[in-house]
């Protein structure tokens, strides 16, 4: 997998989740970047280091869509996107709560090297979309389960909101939103990603210090 372009991410886009987290639901989209480094391939690698020193690393499940055009040029989903994929939005729960609570930016909770981690990628099919089924499972145990029919913003409404703030280009990543369940991994979990009920690829997890 070739670097990507920009990574853009959108936060609380399931109610359940902003709910676990005791946020409000927001009236818009939440975006958020991360840097175009900080992406690993979950497909070639076995082992997925991340930090064991920077407190708890919470695990956020999405579904990933990766555009061949912008979608100012764009006519429909189909014209802009040709691949979704697994992925995961590594969060420093920790960090990111310091820097909210000091008012800056959460850069550093979710722009880490190794933060936005990415499965195989996928056709994308705009009728099958809605349907479309995700999860996570670790240690044998499903953790993480959702469709994009939850969502509190579609996917178009996402592109928008991306569009009309920062522009789209080919190469870029939209992570659209994790469902409830988030929570931390440890130092040896065994963990799945799931693309419509099947598993997509496997990694263990290790706590770099």
């Amino acid at each position: 997998m070739t670097r990507s372009g920009n990574i853009y991410c959108v936060g609380r886009n399931y109610q359940l989740h902003a709910e676990e987290l005791g946020n409000k639901v927001p009236e818009e989209p939440m975006l958020f970047a991360k840097p175009p480094a900080s992406l690993m391939n979950a497909e070639r690698e076995k082992t997925i280091d991340l930090p064991g020193n920077r407190g708890a690393v919470h695990v956020e499940t999405e579904l990933v869509v990766r555009l061949k055009q912008s979608w100012a040029a764009s006519d429909s989903l189909a014209d802009a996107i040709d691949g979704v994929a697994v992925g995961i939005d590594w969060t420093l729960r920790e960090v990111q709560q310091r820097l909210k609570e000091a008012g800056h930016p959460w850069l550093k909770a979710k722009g880490f090297k190794g933060g936005a981690l990415l499965g195989p990628m996928h056709p994308f099919s705009e009728t099958a979309w809605q349907q479309t089924s995700f999860g996570l499972r670790r240690n044998g145990r499903l953790q993480q389960a959702g469709s994009p029919e939850q969502m509190v913003f579609p996917l178009a409404r996402l592109l928008d909101e991306v569009e009309d703030w920062f522009g789209t280009s080919a190469g870029d990543l939209l992570y659209t939103g994790t469902p409830a369940g988030v929570g931390p991994v440890e130092d040896g979990d065994q963990v799945e990603l799931l693309f419509q009920e099947q598993v997509d690829c496997r990694f263990t997890v290790r706590k770099r210090t």
